[in-house]
């Protein structure tokens, strides 16, 4: 509803769900196009209609940042790395390039394996790619218009956020082709440190991940984890994860509702929450939750728990499938004869998911969270 209410000029509360239903199957809205459905790929099929549709995330999403770094703000604009993960058609992420200029923001998803148009119908680097080149083309066109005309236009489609002064052309034309030069595939459940981004371990000022389990939590709904140890790898000192997320579409216990857990295994990875709250959104029941890497980090536990069934941990030191170093997984049961662990383990490497169950001797299990605070 929040989507559509700007194309077809309505609050998004008054849009009854029989009306939803109707523009969801035969649109007649500004930039909609008249029998065209914008969920899929009609949705972006027009940069008009993805700047109406993701302009009110863009502004709730800018906010978490500059909430969570409200008392060093300068931060966010000094040189450095931002990491935007499940980035969809990158208009928001390309925002984050405009507002923080002195940054390299660095757009991720993960390809999705189909063929033809259904791949971009999908938030995937496929729909990523495109989206940021047809953008990064437009502002070219209209730069270049600009520059033939005696006396330049000034008007832009996009207004700064803190001031009624336009950006130019030239400032979006600049964002836009370090989006298409920085963007990469990131899959959060691969193994860690994320291959495409492993040379910025320790130089990111900010990792942001929005309506990611929102997407995959039905499948993967302890993904958030993930998301945790790859972030606390990328981020300096100082630095801030940002996640508003929910595991929405699971009933799953151990997510991000579960704020001691969560704390607990921040921790585990070297992480400090900050804050952890739960909001109501269009999106239904969201938790916030920003996260800093401190200075320094505490003594490690001098005394660790045993292994035990459902613990979450990471598998380490392979040698004959180091393809799985760096993954995380639950100890499903254990194999008194050989020694082994049964590790359910995410491997990520699609978007359509799928979990392994490997057979791991327990020095190659690096515990990050007791089973205990798993559930």
């Amino acid at each position: 509803k929040r989507n559509f209410a700007p194309l077809v000029g309505m609050d998004a509360d008054s849009i009854s769900d029989a009306d939803l239903m109707t523009m969801m199957t035969t649109v007649e809205a500004k930039g909609g196009g008249k029998g065209k459905s914008i969920t899929g790929s009609d949705r972006y099929e027009k940069l008009e209609t993805i700047r109406k549709t993701e302009a009110a995330d863009t502004e709730d999403f800018l906010g978490c940042i500059e909430k969570a770094f409200e008392d060093s703000p300068d931060m966010l604009q000094e040189p450095g790395y931002i990491v935007d993960l499940g980035s969809g058609c990158g208009y928001i992420a390309a925002q984050y390039q405009l507002e923080f200029p002195e940054a390299i923001v660095i757009a991720s998803d993960v390809e999705y394996r189909a063929e033809g148009p259904e791949q971009e119908q999908h938030p995937s680097m496929a729909l990523l790619k495109k989206t940021l080149a047809r953008f990064l083309e437009d502002h070219q066109w209209k730069l270049k218009k600009e520059d033939s005309k005696a006396v330049p236009e000034k008007k832009t489609n996009k207004k700064r956020r803190k001031d009624d002064n336009p950006w130019t052309e030239d400032e979006l034309v600049t964002a836009y082709e370090k989006m298409v030069a920085n963007c990469c595939e990131i899959d959060v459940l691969a193994p860690c440190p994320w291959e495409a981004v492993k040379q910025l371990q320790g130089k990111c000022t900010l990792v942001i991940s929005t309506m990611l389990l929102h997407q995959k939590a039905f499948e993967t709904p302890e993904m958030w984890r993930n998301v945790m140890l790859g972030a606390s790898l990328l981020l300096r000192p100082g630095g801030k994860l940002v996640i508003k997320d929910g595991n929405v579409k699971t009933s799953a216990e151990g997510g991000l509702d579960d704020e001691a857990g969560v704390r607990v295994f921040a921790a585990a990875v070297g992480l400090t929450i900050c804050s952890h709250s739960k909001v109501e959104d269009h999106f239904g029941c969201l938790y916030e939750v920003t996260c800093e890497k401190p200075a320094s980090l505490p003594a490690p536990d001098e005394n660790p728990k045993p292994l035990a069934v459902g613990d979450l941990v990471m598998v380490e030191g392979l040698v004959g499938a180091k393809e799985h170093n760096g993954c995380t997984g639950i100890l499903r049961s254990s194999d008194a004869d050989t020694g082994r662990w049964a590790v359910e383990v995410a491997t990520g490497v699609t978007a359509k998911r799928r979990m392994k169950h490997l057979k791991i001797k327990p020095e190659n299990l690096h515990q990050m969270m007791p089973a205990g605070i798993v559930t």
